[in-house]
């Protein structure tokens, strides 16, 4: 998200968030990178066979979150070959950085900005956006006419997707087909772990042991190098929502959370819950045993990013940011023996929303209906799929046993890496390398034991129109107060919870629980 950056974050996709190197189902192929049948070309027809008007080239203007590969551009000179062939079509893609990201995100609005599509999910603010008037509305009628084979799959897939992107009755974002089971994990080094004579990591105070050990005795590596809103979203979901089997309402007001065993969908807030409090406590002893970084407060750099240069000894998020981090482990640095683990096993896990991760129509957008054709071509169709997922064949990727291989080029086009997210098709993913598939194997471990649950409120999109200022007020009180907590840069942690609250208090707290109970009870009555 990012207020909340990959609730990928608080348990979803993103997911990216954030990291957001995702990785999906592998694909049964003929070692050349595809299935062995060639894809279809790009449809120009609608469901019901009219011919659509492609005659006039347009340039389509879209937007992706985070930072570019080093070799996007080539990549997309490809896409665009084949988008001009296929749809008389070409791409002018923009980025919008991981640094800043939520408030850079919502100013390419604010600017209004001529531009058609962008990437889009629960994290990044979806359903602020849409009361904002930001996106386009998106019919069926549309999908049936300009994005038949998406929406044929959509239906078969995924029926219930398109209706828990609704707000007030009404979808505005395209969904991926991307809906896991999730939950946070730790990624550590297995070689630090086995020199400094611990046991495997099993447990949360197995995970703190870890972090406390390798600070005192390393002085090359910071234990967990986060970032403020690092501690804030993902050890917080990892020591406390987690394990109490509670997740927000929104994804914009973290505080405000219910469990997800309660069928009543009861709006509790975690200021108010001791085991809040433990947790807090927990993690002022991380900070004074010199776990994180002095300038926690203000590193813009997530751990995710350290990881791989060997600047983190553990990260912590999402089962997309785990795989991402395992498999560079298992790829560019095999000597760490680098570990993945669930510590909270026996808590429940989250299947994602189709609000989780998609793509969006701009408000303003001229060209929506060649956009819609572009994206049923990159949702459905392999080359699209592998180029954008990928990168060029030969150059940046491999396949071996249909197993995807970085090429002599990989790192100028990480796996995943180029923000793929909002067409993402999981069906289509090629294993990533030949080492732990994280992703899929927890995915797959969580429906088998039954601890993968779709949660109550997963349709439901809190609509913050009538308490926008409010909502505003908490986003600063959290990227302050709430960051210093969560940090354990604190000095009287009962007098700055209590101060923390009085802000929140002051800001319309209670007018946003009973706004928010209210949508939440008339959802339950409405399914």
């Amino acid at each position: 998200m990012k207020m909340m950056s990959n609730t990928v974050k608080f348990y979803t996709a993103a997911l990216l968030t954030a990291t957001l190197l995702l990785s999906g189902c592998s694909a049964k192929n003929d070692g050349g990178g595809s299935k062995a049948t060639t894809p279809a070309a790009p449809s120009t027809q609608s469901a019901g066979g009219d011919k659509l008007d492609i005659s006039k080239e347009q340039k389509l203007s879209i937007y992706l979150v985070g930072d570019p590969q080093p070799d996007a551009g080539l990549v997309y000179d490809e896409v665009n070959k084949k988008l001009k062939k296929d749809l008389n079509a070409t791409l002018d893609v923009k980025y919008i950085p991981w640094t800043d990201m939520q408030n850079k995100y919502n100013l390419v609005f604010a600017a209004g900005e001529d531009f058609d599509g962008i990437y889009t999910g629960s994290w990044t603010g979806y359903t602020e956006q849409v009361t904002k008037g930001g996106f386009k509305e998106i019919t069926e009628d549309m999908l049936k006419k300009y994005a038949p084979d998406y929406y044929k799959q959509l239906m078969e897939k995924y029926p219930n997707a398109l209706n828990e992107t609704k707000i007030n009755g009404k979808s505005y974002m395209l969904p991926a087909f991307d809906v896991w089971a999730d939950s946070t994990l730790v990624t550590v080094r297995g070689d630090l772990r086995e020199k400094y004579n611990l046991p495997p990591v099993k447990t949360i105070d197995d995970f703190d042991n870890y972090l406390i050990t390798v600070a005192k005795n390393d002085k090359n590596i910071i234990a967990l190098n986060s970032t403020g809103q690092d501690m804030f979203e993902e050890y917080m979901n990892l020591a406390y929502y987690v394990p109490n089997n509670v997740i927000p309402v929104s994804k914009s007001m973290p505080y405000l959370v219910y469990k997800l065993d309660d069928k009543k969908g009861k709006v509790l807030n975690v200021l108010d819950d001791p085991a809040y409090k433990a947790v807090l406590e927990r993690v002022k002893k991380l900070d004074e045993a010199g776990v994180l970084p002095k300038s926690v407060l203000t590193n813009k750099t997530p751990m995710r990013d350290l990881w791989k240069s060997g600047k983190t000894a553990a990260v912590v998020g999402n089962a997309a940011v785990a795989n991402g981090r395992q498999n560079e482990g298992d790829t560019d640095h095999p000597e760490w023996k680098a570990e993945t683990v669930d510590l909270w096993p026996n808590a429940i896990k989250v299947v994602g929303p189709g609000n989780g991760s998609g793509f969006a129509i701009h408000s303003t957008s001229k060209n929506w209906e060649r956009l819609l054709m572009m994206y049923n071509a990159f949702i459905t169709n392999r080359d699209y799929q592998d180029l954008t997922e990928m990168g060029i064949k030969d150059k940046h990727y491999t396949v071996q046993d249909g197993v995807y291989v970085k090429g002599p080029d990989g790192d100028k086009f990480p796996f995943s890496s180029n923000c793929p997210w909002g067409w993402q098709n999981k069906d289509m993913m090629l294993k990533p390398t030949k080492g732990t598939w994280v992703r899929m194997d927890y995915d797959q471990k969580w429906r088998k034991d039954n601890k993968a649950i779709s949660p109550l409120l997963n349709a439901m999109n809190f609509n913050d129109a009538d308490v926008k200022n409010e909502m505003s007020a908490f986003n600063n009180s959290i990227q302050t107060r709430g960051y210093i907590l969560a940090t354990g840069k604190y000095t009287n942690l009962d007098g700055d919870i209590a101060t923390l609250k009085n802000e929140l208090n002051k800001a319309g707290l209670e007018k946003v629980m009973t706004t928010m109970q209210k949508q939440v009870d008339e959802f339950l009555k409405n399914r």
